[in-house]
Order: C-alpha cells, then structure tokens, then sequence
C-alpha cells in the first residue's frame, strides 16, 4: 500500500536546502493534506509527558500572573486521548497556549474556529483569541470569539464565525493569523483550570445551491385594526421574524382590505413594509369613496418587496399604515404576510 500523502507545515523550509532536510538537519512535522489550519489540533502528536513542548503550539507559563501557573497534558480528551490542562496552583490567571504556525487568511472571507473545553469548577473560565499580523508578519491585535465563558465541568464545544459576517472580524490588513488560548482565566479561583481539545480552524465553504434558503415566516391577522395617526403606525399583526446565517436578500409579501375607510383627502391611507425598524419599498397609497358617510366599503391592497442585501443576523419585518389627515378612519382588517431569505452569492 503506497504511503500517504503528506504535506509540510513549516515556514521556514523554504530557505533550506533539499539536502539539508535528507539529512534530517532541521527539525519538522507533517500532517495529512487538508485544509485544517491547526496542527496537532488534538494534541495527540509528541511526547505527553513534555506538556510544555507541544507539536505545534507555544506554551506561555508567565509568573506575571502568578508562581503556579502549571500546564499538562491529560489521557481525558474528546478527540483521541489527549488534552491539555492549564491554569493555577494559586489564586491568580492560568496558562497562554498559542498555535505556531501563523495561519494566512483572506480577510474578506469568513471563517470557522472550533475548541472543545470543559472546566475544574463551573466557573472556570477561557478565551479563544484571534491573533492579527499584517502581510510583514507584524504583531496588530487580536479579537476573541470566545471570551471569558465557562464551560463547566463537562466538555461543551464552542464554534464561532471570523470574518466580515463572523462573531468578531479580523482587523484591518490582516494577512495571517493565530489562535491564542487562555486557560483558566477566573483569577478569583485558587488551584482551579481549564482543558481544551479538538481545535480546528478552516475558511467557511458552502457546496450547495447558491439560490434560495427555505427559511421563511408568515403570519394572518383577522383582528380589525383601527389607525387614526397621521404618521407611520405599526400594525400589531403584521410582525415577522428571520434570522440569516449569512449576507443575503429578504423578500415579503403582505395583502389586506381597508374597511370602513373615511376620506377628508385625496390619499385617505398609505401602507409600507419596514425592516428592523427601517423603511424599505416605495408606499402604497389608496384612499376611499369620496363619501365622508361611507361605510362597510371594502378595498383590497398588497405590497410586496426584495430589499437587501443584508448581513447575517436576526431581522424584524413588519407593515405600517399612515392616515394621511388625522380626522380620517381606516380600519385594516384580514391581514396576510410572509417572507423569506435567499443567499446574496
């Protein structure tokens, strides 16, 4: 059987000679060909009893956050048998384990992050940071996608978005990255510490159909709804809910009959859809007999509208009516709407 295919994930190989890494000059590691982002993101790789040597990640024990700070790796992990344990044998912050390798990104594209942790107390506490450098290789910041949460005493997986619709967005000119993980970050505790296992990092892809997402709502209102304002009042019944995993085009529909509608002018009432609170479309105007005694008069209205596109988020949809003069009456009543979301690429 023919050995697999391997690729080498060492910056620096490229100003070696062949014959340099025949011979076994210069140290290395290989991993098999994908797109993983971390190596030895299992921590299964190396010697398990040399904790602070880890294949592929840089193992910070600063004595400015205390003389205990310990790091180790346990047989307890989610993913293989290994993870690694870090914190305090005193009352302060734990350990700092950061990837070695930085990793290049495109910062217009989002990407996924993934750790599994679990802690000593419940409220043992970590971070996941995203270290920033630009295409020079130099320092800029970082954010954290994860963020001072406590996993409690069983393992609990966190995923979180990077990029431009993510949770955090890489900073400005970033070209390469690395993750940066904060063990056991309560320095309230004493003798107390965090385990991580299982950490990946890949840029997100989508394989599917770049057209329409079924992901809708809909609502019917019967009640009769009284609007007498003359500005842009909600209708209670009308209101709609999407959430979009991703930048994409929102689409609605709403139908309704003005009954009982009075006219002291021209355009007696007006519809329009809103969006988080915003107005999209143009306004639907209608206006009744020119009967100020009329009653029971019935005139059907639709308004429908694609608005975007939007960024991934939770959205708020709904229809508002507007009584041109004050003294006038419009009742809606037998209200109908539904929206959905497709994708913007």
């Amino acid at each position: 059987m023919p050995d697999p295919v391997v690729q080498v994930r060492n910056p620096e190989l490229t100003d070696l000679a062949g014959s340099d890494l025949l011979r076994g000059k210069y140290p290395g590691w290989s991993e098999p060909l994908g797109d993983f982002g971390i190596y030895n993101g299992q921590f299964e790789q190396g010697d398990p009893n040399d904790a602070t040597n880890i294949e592929g990640w840089m193992v910070f024990l600063d004595a400015t956050y205390g003389a205990g700070v310990f790091i180790r790796r346990q047989a307890s992990g989610i993913a293989g048998k290994w993870c690694v344990l870090g914190g305090n044998t005193g009352t302060n912050y734990g350990s700092v384990l950061d990837s070695h390798h930085l990793i290049p990104v495109y910062n217009d594209r989002d990407y996924y992050v993934s750790v599994a942790a679990k802690g000593k107390t419940a409220a043992s506490t970590f971070y996941v940071q995203i270290l920033c450098y630009d295409a020079a290789k130099a320092y800029l910041g970082g954010n954290s996608p994860v963020s001072n949460v406590a996993p409690g005493a069983a393992w609990k997986r966190y995923e979180r978005r990077i990029g431009p619709n993510g949770d955090v967005a890489f900073l400005a000119g970033t070209r390469y990255c690395r993750i940066r993980i904060l063990l056991q970050w309560n320095n309230a505790l004493t003798n107390d510490w965090v385990a991580v296992d299982d950490v990946q990092f890949q840029q997100m892809k989508a394989a599917h159909s770049s057209t329409l997402t079924l992901d809708s709502d809909e609502v019917t209102d019967t009640t009769y709804r009284v609007f007498t304002a003359a500005a842009w009042t909600q209708h209670v019944g009308s209101l709609m809910n999407l959430t979009l995993s991703e930048p994409g085009y929102i689409w609605v529909w709403y139908y309704g009959d003005t009954f009982n509608a009075t006219q002291i002018v021209a355009h007696s009432h007006a519809f329009r859809i809103h969006i988080n609170a915003a107005a999209v479309g143009v306004n639907q105007r209608l206006c009744s007999p020119n009967l100020v005694s009329q009653t029971y008069f019935y005139m059907p209205w639709a308004l429908s509208y694609r608005a975007g596109p939007y960024v991934a988020g939770a959205y708020v949809i709904d229809m508002r009516v507007f009584v041109i003069n004050g003294t006038d009456t419009v009742t809606v009543r037998d209200l109908a709407g539904s929206c959905f979301w497709s994708r913007q690429y």
